[in-house]
């Protein structure tokens, strides 16, 4: 989940000396995704747990200090699979993640739910209606506790984009589809100050499996406001969005991998008009997922994974005014061609909090790992197995043809929230902590 404008780092802040690197393992695979963080800097992360007969969601909780608070895991049912994709938090700490389930329909449906702060399953929905598959792929909360998610899945016509917004006790508010043609999905969403939505995905207009980027704004209403597109990007890979974030002036920020693995950022304001967009990469493969805007700064941060002797996670910086590099970029390392990502990002007054992936089996390491570093870039070094380290982030301009997305069509579809029945119990994660 990302704020709507950031929290403010403020320059020269002292840097916090609660840094660490997690472990969590559980006695099966088990994965990590999504991350949200409080106003007094607990964490909270969302992912799988692989069993025998089947898959679990889980939610953790984690406090200031890397501490565990509570675990839960969601699911249950043999032969039966949950996964739990993303966070987002209310102003009181509720709690909740977005992601997909079979439980109790036959075909994966999106799936919603809500915790307090003390980890008690207040409600739970999936999506019905007119949904053939779905599944949810994030999630934005604002202060009252509504939710919005991003979905995509197929609803008899063909594939498309939904949004939905629910509110705080779990009614949907409304629902919009957004079609292109043969497959579309929205990957990410967000709010601003003044509950306007924005999402990101991909759609294929030509159905020849070359994916546009798109993204649409709508109101708090679920009434598009405007929706662009950008394509003739030579090496843009099939699920072209990643991540999307909105600073406090409502300008849109939208990450994108390529498949000449180097990423992509670019920015539209909040009435629609193209910004700027810019290439990262070079001599090394380079990922990016997340990402997380400082409005008080006018800095950009994304989450990273340069390829040095293996795939490693860590942050880069930019500018939001012109998407250029600030020349800050760090990187955490494990030993020799190690594969792990950095996935979701969140930031706070002085520090940056990471999920990192564990790549070389995603869907069977039996490790998933979180980090919280200063935002400085401070405290490189060598800690036990890890070390810290910077790396050049080099930027060029993105070249491409950005537009009017007329072929993404707003349709009319009925979605359903209905009560589903996954079982909530402690998930029993074990967690290792690397002081910083």
């Amino acid at each position: 989940m990302r704020h709507p404008h950031g929290l403010r780092a403020a320059a020269g802040a002292a840097v916090s000396g609660n840094h660490w690197i997690l472990d969590f393992s559980s006695a099966t695979h088990m994965g990590i995704k999504g991350i949200a963080v409080d106003a007094s800097k607990n964490s909270y992360v969302a992912g799988f747990i692989k069993r025998a007969d089947g898959q679990d969601g889980y939610i953790a909780k984690v406090s200031d200090d890397g501490t565990l608070v509570w675990d839960r895991k969601l699911g249950g049912t043999a032969d039966k699979y949950t996964h739990l994709i993303a966070v987002g938090l209310d102003s009181s700490a509720n709690a909740y993640v977005v992601g997909s389930t079979d439980l109790p329909a036959s075909n994966t449906r999106a799936y919603l739910a809500k915790y307090d702060t003390s980890g008690t399953l207040q409600w739970q929905r999936y999506l019905t209606g007119t949904v053939f598959f779905d599944k949810g792929n994030d999630i934005a909360v604002d202060s009252s506790g509504n939710s919005h998610i991003a979905t995509e899945g197929y609803y008899g016509s063909g594939t498309g984009a939904s949004i939905h917004k629910f509110n705080s006790s779990g009614t949907k508010t409304w629902s919009v589809l957004l079609e292109g043609n043969v497959q579309d999905g929205a990957v990410s969403i967000a709010l601003d100050a003044s509950g306007n939505v924005y999402a990101a995905g991909f759609y294929d207009i030509d159905q020849d499996y070359t994916f546009e980027l798109f993204v649409v704004k709508l109101n708090s209403s679920g009434v598009v406001q405007w929706k662009r597109s950008f394509t003739g990007v030579s090496g843009f890979a099939s699920q072209v969005a990643g991540a999307i974030a909105v600073d406090s002036s409502g300008n849109v920020y939208v990450n994108a991998v390529t498949s000449s693995y180097a990423y992509a950022v670019l920015s539209w304001s909040t009435s629609g008009s193209y910004r700027w967009g810019k290439i990262y990469g070079g001599s090394s493969s380079l990922f990016s997922h997340g990402l997380s805007v400082d409005s008080g700064t006018n800095s950009l941060y994304a989450a990273t994974t340069p390829n040095f002797n293996g795939f490693n996670p860590g942050f880069a910086a930019l500018s939001s005014s012109t998407g250029n590099s600030l020349g800050l970029a760090r990187k955490i390392e494990k030993g020799t061609n190690e594969a792990f990502f950095g996935h979701g990002i969140e930031i706070t007054s002085s520090d940056y909090f990471l999920t990192i992936v564990d790549a070389p089996s995603f869907d069977n390491a039996k490790v998933a790992r979180m980090a919280r570093l200063p935002l400085s870039g401070a405290k490189t070094g060598t800690y036990g197995a890890y070390s810290y380290t910077p790396w050049a982030n080099t930027m060029s301009t993105l070249t491409g043809t950005e537009q009017d997305a007329t072929a993404l069509v707003v349709t009319a579809h009925t979605f359903t929230g209905i009560s589903t029945v996954a079982t909530s119990v402690a998930a029993g994660l074990t967690v290792t902590k690397t002081t910083v």
